[in-house]
């Protein structure tokens, strides 16, 4: 039985989880930017650009190394499969894994209150 290739999708956790980890780091900067106007379309746009980017950096990336170690493991006994199908699920998978950490940062960021950068 031939074994499948899931490299690409242990990147995309790490993709979200770093998507997520690194706007809840910036929230003081996301306040500054409501204390000085910004609309929350334009917030959540920024943030919803940055994880379609993560997930597309993440997955080249994942993807890459899959095939890497697929190629490595071309004359031994295991076998490793990547389909063209698996491959577009997992880069589905990635985009919407990203979006989802996307989201969860965005109800994190507009629940804060621009004052706390007057506070600091």
């Amino acid at each position: 039985m031939p074994a499948r290739c899931w490299g690409s999708s242990s990147a995309s956790v790490i993709v979200a989880q770093t998507l997520y980890a690194s706007t809840k780091d910036h929230i003081n900067e996301f306040a500054t930017l409501r204390a000085l106007g910004a609309s929350a379309s334009y917030i959540h746009k920024v943030i919803l650009t940055q994880a379609v980017i993560s997930a597309v950096v993440g997955y080249l990336l994942g993807i890459v190394l899959s095939l890497v170690v697929i190629w490595l493991s071309r004359e031994t006994t295991l076998l490793i499969v990547m389909t063209s199908n698996l491959a577009i699920m997992l880069f589905v998978l990635t985009v919407g894994m990203c979006v989802f950490a996307a989201i969860c940062a965005i109800f994190k960021v507009t629940r804060i209150d621009p004052a706390v950068v007057f506070s600091r």
